[in-house]
């Protein structure tokens, strides 16, 4: 976790995950939000809306740190100088639809099952390669059954396999 510090001395936010690939001169900037698991659509519409807000948040941030308005540390705003930065809002386990502008939306279940990678360009291009169903993943059905009742629901099985996922 990086501060972001307004020029006043305030805390303007912070950078959950912040990756920098100093011979490619990239910088993946991630905000992590820890909803509750998505079992019903009204669940995962909850979690759309909390990647949204994450989303926001990091474009304020990335507003203010391009203004001048606030800064990182100084031994994080020299390595990352002159840097392309990429932006991305994960969830632990589900991938939201839509991000907020430029700044996309991913799962940390995703970038464990898409790495290892060499370059975070890499890394990259593979988060921004959305999973397709029948090539990456499949619907299946889980049922929980408690106190004599049955409840079955939809769930998703991956299907990446890490060394064949540009194949």
């Amino acid at each position: 976790r990086v501060g972001v510090t307004r020029t006043d001395g305030g805390a303007a936010g912070d950078i959950d995950v912040l990756a920098i690939d100093a011979v490619q001169k990239r910088v993946l900037a991630v905000e992590v939000k820890w909803p509750v698991e998505a079992l019903t659509l009204r669940e995962a519409s909850k979690i759309e809306a909390d990647v949204r807000r994450g989303g926001g948040q990091l474009n304020r941030l990335r507003a203010a740190l391009s203004s001048g308005e606030a800064h990182l540390p100084r031994d994080v705003d020299a390595a990352t100088s002159g840097m392309v930065w990429s932006w991305f809002v994960a969830t632990p386990a589900q991938l939201a639809r839509t991000g907020y502008d430029d700044i996309f939306p991913t799962s940390l279940r995703h970038m464990l099952a898409i790495t290892p990678v060499r370059t975070l360009k890499d890394l990259e291009s593979r988060l921004l390669r959305r999973p397709q169903l029948g090539r990456d993943y499949e619907i299946g059905q889980i049922t929980y059954e408690r106190m004599g009742l049955s409840v079955c629901l939809d769930t998703i099985i991956a299907l990446i396999d890490q060394h064949e996922f540009f194949n």
